[in-house]
Formats: structure tokens, sequence, C-alpha cells
């Protein structure tokens, strides 16, 4: 796969760039993405009121960065790296349904090497196979540790103008513990990074820091799987593993988190995604319109229709509630006809649609809703996102956690900000800090360069 690389010219220092200084080699670029590291405990951790303990001090921002909807690692990196180049995944985790083959594939120890996920292929360092990962949920923060000084280490003993590092446990410290338990991890990174920069005759670099996605919750978390199995057998609807008749469906869970899909029959959909919805705990459920006209959305007993229009780069948006207003955006409507001049409006700009929801509690829904069907291969034929307080998993997943940590009281998926809010920041000179939350697919925009490819 073709993808694009980041310019090291972005990291030059302006006097270099203008000739004001003798010619030198260019500092490196270095990437770290961290899973599950929520904007507000970076945000807290690096307020330069802190003094010596602010973290990440030579670096600036961070700026929220907006997640994909689910609100999960697999979309949410395809996402982030999309600008790159980057092929879609088969589907939104390890496991996923394949509609080619009519099934749930993958999920195992030999499948997980086997079936290619290229945002897991790209990093330059990250922890390898899915038995290791399995085994660190047992000292997920000191193998985060081990991380860290294993990958600052191979990043020192190389000289790629261009470095891509991606530490999965950052997710298990704040499932298993909570935000705030992800500061020992952070520090440690700092520190490395620090000693880093001390090194003698060391060739210099700048650093682009970034996460996947927010972590929600606080309370233990309430599932919903049952009542949402309960409310399909109610309607007439029936949990399978295959879609051999008009009324099965197929759940693939990511774990225990705020969001879920399914898979259905075209022609019931629609009727699942509002059966779905309708159940307590559940947010908003959204599926590809039967009509073949923009996405349905279900949710609070309503549903709206959102449709984009225009080409790439020019899209226009509109959301038409059809019973009720499932996202709440009658207020944004407004604010967009009087932008527009126009009260009887219905489409607006994409530009226009982020300005106005990327600080709501529910940022960015319309983009967030489509792209969720278009970042994989295998698209649900579903999608939902629970409200706070709930989540949605395997039974047996359930009660591993109690038996392990007790009930789960953090996670992410679902569309609202603290469970979607990742962050970037950098030291990189020419990077101007957003004034607002970033849309997950530019965050990186400002380091890329449009005419210097490679193979990774």
């Amino acid at each position: 796969m073709l993808l694009r690389r980041p310019l090291v010219l972005l990291a030059l220092p302006p006097l270099l760039l203008l000739g004001g200084l003798e010619a030198q080699e260019p500092p490196r670029l270095l990437f770290i993405g961290l899973d599950a590291v929520p904007f507000r405990t970076v945000e807290r951790l690096s307020d330069p009121a802190l003094g010596d303990a602010a973290l990440f001090r030579g670096l600036r921002g961070p700026a929220p960065l907006i997640s994909t909807f689910p609100s999960t690692t697999s979309l949410a990196f395809a996402g982030i790296l999309e600008p790159l180049g980057l092929e879609k995944s088969p589907g939104y985790e390890a496991k996923f349904f394949d509609w080619g083959e009519g099934r749930v594939r993958g999920g195992g120890l030999i499948s997980y090497n086997r079936i290619k996920f290229p945002w897991r292929e790209f990093w330059d360092w990250k922890m390898r196979g899915l038995g290791r990962k399995l085994v660190s949920g047992a000292r997920p923060v000191k193998t985060t540790y081990r991380s860290i000084r294993q990958s600052l280490a191979a990043f020192a003993a190389g000289d790629d103008d261009v470095f891509f590092i991606y530490y999965t446990t950052t997710d298990l410290v704040a499932h298993l513990d909570s935000p705030p338990g992800l500061e020992p991890v952070l520090r440690r990174l700092d520190e490395g990074l620090r000693e880093l920069r001390r090194r003698p005759g060391a060739r210099p670099f700048r650093v682009v820091l970034f996460s996947d996605h927010g972590m929600d919750g606080g309370e233990p978390l309430v599932n919903v799987r049952q009542g949402v199995k309960r409310a399909l057998k109610d309607a007439g609807y029936h949990p399978a593993r295959r879609l051999r008749h008009a009324d099965h469906v197929v759940f693939v869970p990511f774990g225990l988190v705020s969001s879920f899909v399914a898979f259905t029959r075209d022609e019931v959909r629609e009727k699942v995604a509002e059966v779905m919805a309708a159940v307590e705990g559940v947010h908003v459920c959204a599926t590809p319109a039967t009509s073949g006209d923009g996405v349905r959305v279900f949710g609070g007993g309503a549903s709206a229709l959102v449709r984009r229009t225009g080409p790439e780069g020019q899209e226009l948006w509109s959301y038409e509630p059809l019973d009720g207003d499932p996202l709440e955006l009658a207020p944004v409507v407004a604010g967009l006809r009087r932008r527009a001049h126009d009260d009887q409006a219905a489409a607006f700009p994409d530009r226009w649609w982020l300005e106005a929801t990327r600080e709501r509690e529910n940022p960015d829904p319309l983009y967030r809703i489509v792209r969720g069907f278009d970042l994989v291969e295998n698209p649900a034929s579903v999608i939902c996102g629970t409200r706070p307080g709930f989540m949605y998993g395997a039974c047996s997943t359930e009660l591993a956690s109690r038996l392990s940590v007790g009930r789960l009281r953090w996670t992410h998926g679902a569309l609202d900000k603290e469970a979607s809010l990742g962050f970037v920041m950098s030291d990189v000179e020419a990077w101007e800090v957003p004034s607002g939350p970033v849309r997950f697919n530019e965050a990186l925009l400002p380091f890329l360069g449009d005419e210097d490819y490679r193979k990774r």
C-alpha cells in the first residue's frame, strides 16, 4: 500500500528554511500514538500552571481530537491514518462479520496475525501478537513502562527521518483503573523523551503525540446487551451466527465498550435499528436508509435522515427530522440558517457543520455517523452507541471483569465527547495549535506532505 510520508521540512527551524543558518541534518520526526488517552487527562497534566510538574512542557497543545463513531481503536486509527493512504480494515475489530462469506471471522490467536488490518501493520514499533496483548492485561502499567523503554530505544538506535510508535496498553490502564490512572505511564513517557533529548551528539527530533479516543464513566456501567436481545426477540428477530433468514441479526461485540454493531438483511435494518434504539441505555442507532438515500438515525423515540451531497471537498450536509430530533440538532440548524440568511435552507457546507457542532456534547455527529459505514470493508447494517453510564458486551467478558477488577467503570465507543475526545500535541515549529477540536482524519494533516511517498 502507498502511504504518504510526513515532511521532515516541517520540523526544520525557520531560519534554516530561510537560509539564515548553515545547512545541517534536519531533525527527525517521531509520531507516538496512544490508545485511549483522553483529552481532559492530558490537558490537566500538561497545564502550565503546574510549573515543573507539568508534563510534555516542550510541546504545544493539547488540542482535542474528535474520534470516529464508534469511538473504538481499530476504526479510530484507521480514520486518523487515512490521509496517509491507508487501506480499509476488514471490520471494526479483530473479530468481524464478512459479507462475502456470510459469517463472523477473526478474533483468534492465529487469525489475529493472519488477517491483515492495515492500521495495525503501519507502525514502526508496537507490541506484536495477540498473545502478548492478552498477557499484558495482568500488569498493564508495567507492560507500558517496558513498551516505552523498548520503543524509545528502537527509535534512538535507528536513523529514520520519520518513526511511528504505538502503545496499546494505555487502553487497558484506562479501562481497568481510570483516566487518572494513566498519569504514571504518561510521566514515564515524558521522562523517556527528555532523556532522549539529552543524549550527547544525538540528532535532534520533533514529536507528534496523539491518541485515538477518550474514555467515559466513573460509576459502575450497566450492560444493555440483555435488554437489546430481549427487545429484538419481542419484535420477532433472533440473534444468530449467520443471516440465513430475514429475522436473523448477527452481533459482533468489541468487548465491554459503549457501542455495538449489528448485521441484518437490508430490508429489515431500519426496523432493527428502531427497536434497538428504544432500549433503555441506548442513545442512538444509525443505519443506511433502505431507500438508498442517506442514513437514518433513531434515538429517544425519534428519527431523522442525514444526507451528504456534493463533490469531495465541497460536501453539503442536511439533517431532516422525520419524527422528533434524535441528535438534538434543531438549535444548530436554526443557527446555520441564520448564517446562510435563508430560513428555508436544508443543506449546509461541511465546515459549517463542523464549526457548529465540534464543541457540543456529541461532537461532529453527522460526519462521524456516516463515516462509520465507509471506513471498513465490511460495514455494519446498524451502528449503535449507548448513553453515559451504559455499555454493551458479552456476559462472559463482563463476568471476567467483575472477577478481576470488579464492575467496569470506564469505557469508550459512544458518540459523546468524553468517550470521543482524544488529543494531539507537538513541538513542530510550523504547527499551529487548532482553535477548537479537530476531526480525526485532519489531526495529522499539518505534518504531512503531498509529494513524498513510500511503501510501509
